[in-house]
């Protein structure tokens, strides 16, 4: 014992010397307050604060900064390549996996709701003010996960305390597939400011049936559409069509098994479309791209006119089909706002984007930017010492502070003093 002695004497010293300082600036206030930390535990005799005396525009974006910062109770994004990001793997049902529609983080027992903790929700038990403020961004982006979702959600459209929960949402993403078509026109029909429609069941290999994309109401109508299964797979020509009749559709992203002359000419027909995106495991030719370029031509062209133009393509293209491509995108409109990427994984690489140099060099400069601000904040900021007080001036009114930790910081003293 008479080892640890030496050892504990600077501690004890500190503590001592940084008490006597938060006393004797309590002795002196007016007003002054205690705060003891145990571990995750804190004690105090603060008033607490008074939240509803703020103005209502304060206290709204207040609640809606600690909305998004529930997040952090989630469990992180899986890294690339994890077994449980594969849907082929046997690993991908486990019950552990948080993709999984009934996974519960073991370590907050929170469950994923629409991308938030199921503790958030309660919030619009508070008062009636959060459930005001709450109730629209909840919805906002809603996910049916689990093919229980959608029984589950069509049941929630016919409730009348939820009548208005339909007009909250503005993005509705599918994440497994459905076996019932009415639910799904159903979800579609009631959701009258729908403006994004996400259809990206997981895995893949056991939904490739038809999605009823004749189902997505073209009044109004999204203004964006993903699909991430094979589209000549789950739709037919009949079917298709019906994206000609959406009015207000300008961004589409669409996964093909085999991609086809009969499909480039069809999305070239789409003349209201803005951002396309196409995602593909080989391309067979160069020229299965030709009526897209045809369509994007000519600036006054009065068919298509793209503004951003994707093309991923998960294996490697050889140079006989990616020099012929390149030549026929140098040469059109439509390559000033194409990037292809070739490959999937780690392989993955930009193949072609005109203005990839100037996008690199702002990230470079945005880079050596962000650094040399750290290196001027670090240069500029203060030493915080252990113990000790914290105040500004010495005059008539003053403000003081005094922390103390022990033990690495598993207890901690906060003792505020304040001179009016």
């Amino acid at each position: 014992m008479s080892i640890l002695v030496p050892l504990l004497i600077p501690p004890l010293a500190n503590l001592t010397a940084g008490l006597a300082v938060g006393l004797a600036n309590a002795s002196q206030a007016d007003k002054s307050s205690f705060s003891l930390t145990i571990g995750s535990h804190v004690y105090s005799n603060a008033e607490p604060f008074s939240f509803p005396y703020l103005p209502y525009e304060l206290r709204e974006e207040i609640i809606l900064l600690a909305l998004d910062a529930s997040r952090s109770l989630l469990p992180p994004p899986l890294p690339p390549g994890h077994p449980f990001n594969d849907p082929e793997s046997p690993f991908y049902q486990h019950p552990m996996n948080p993709n999984h529609p009934l996974y519960t983080n073991p370590a907050t027992g929170e469950r994923n709701i629409n991308g938030l903790p199921t503790s958030t929700w309660r919030w619009l038990l508070v008062s009636r003010e959060w459930w005001a403020i709450l109730r629209p961004h909840l919805w906002a982006h809603t996910r049916l996960q689990g093919r229980w979702a959608y029984g589950g959600f069509t049941k929630l459209l016919e409730r009348p305390d939820s009548k208005a929960v339909p007009g909250f949402v503005r993005e509705l993403r599918l994440e497994e597939g459905f076996t019932d078509q009415a639910q799904l026109y159903q979800a579609l029909r009631a959701c009258q400011k729908l403006d994004t429609v996400i259809y990206a069941p997981e895995p893949k290999i056991n939904f490739a049936f038809p999605f009823g994309i004749h189902l997505i109401p073209d009044n109004p109508g999204p203004s964006s559409l993903t699909i991430t299964l094979p589209l000549e797979l789950i739709t037919n020509p009949h079917t298709r069509t019906h994206l000609l009749h959406l009015p207000r559709l300008t961004t589409l992203t669409l996964t093909f098994s085999r991609f086809t002359l009969d499909m480039a000419q069809f999305l070239a027909s789409l003349v209201h479309l803005k951002e396309l995106s196409i995602r593909m495991p080989r391309l067979l030719g160069a020229e299965l791209l030709n009526p897209l370029i045809a369509a994007n031509t000519h600036a006054d062209n009065p068919g298509q006119t793209l503004s951003k133009f994707e093309l991923h393509v998960l294996s490697r293209m050889p140079e006989g089909i990616l020099d012929p491509l390149r030549s026929e995108l140098g040469y059109s409109t439509l390559g000033a706002v194409t990037t292809v990427y070739n490959g999937v994984g780690e392989y993955r690489e930009v193949v072609y984007a005109p203005t990839r140099e100037a996008v690199l060099a702002l990230a470079q400069a945005g880079e050596e930017e962000r650094e040399r601000e750290g290196e001027e904040g670090q240069a500029g900021a203060p030493a915080e010492g252990e113990g000790g007080g914290e105040g500004e001036g010495r005059g008539r009114q003053w403000e003081r502070t005094t922390n103390l930790r022990l033990f690495g910081g598993l207890i901690g003293l906060r003792m505020e003093a304040k001179k009016k």
